[in-house]
């Protein structure tokens, strides 16, 4: 089975992330993955990652109700910074308004308005089918 490289989560709830930490695991797609709790310290890593030209996340999930710096504010910070073209973010929320999936959409990085939780069917539905 292919596998995907790196994943990143911002989300500030903790069960959340262990659930979601559960769910990887399970589907084997990757083994290699980071939650940040704290959106401002998510934000500061993919900045970091953006300007010094490391490699990028698979995939950012990131949650868009969040205290101090909500996904949006996250989504505005990020795509100020060069490179940002090149990340492929999974909102990944609670949020049923069909407006946040439209206001989403807006941003060329978000490829991807999903309600939580994850699930194993959908992590496998983002593994690249290799051609051979």
């Amino acid at each position: 089975m292919e596998k995907l490289d790196y994943l990143i989560f911002v989300d500030d709830d903790p069960f959340t992330n262990r659930f979601h930490e559960i769910i990887l695991k399970r589907s084997g797609i990757t083994s290699d993955f980071t939650f940040f709790q704290y959106p401002q310290k998510g934000l500061n890593h993919m900045k970091e990652l953006l300007q010094d030209r490391q490699s990028l996340p698979d995939y950012l999930f990131l949650d868009l109700n969040m205290p101090d710096l909500d996904g949006w504010q996250f989504l505005d910070e990020l795509q100020k910074e060069d490179g940002s073209e090149n990340l492929s973010v999974i909102i990944l929320t609670t949020s049923l308004d069909r407006q946040d999936a439209e206001r989403a959409n807006a941003y060329p990085m978000v490829k991807s308005f999903n309600i939580k939780p994850l699930t194993v069917d959908f992590l496998q539905s983002l593994i690249p089918v290799s051609k051979g």
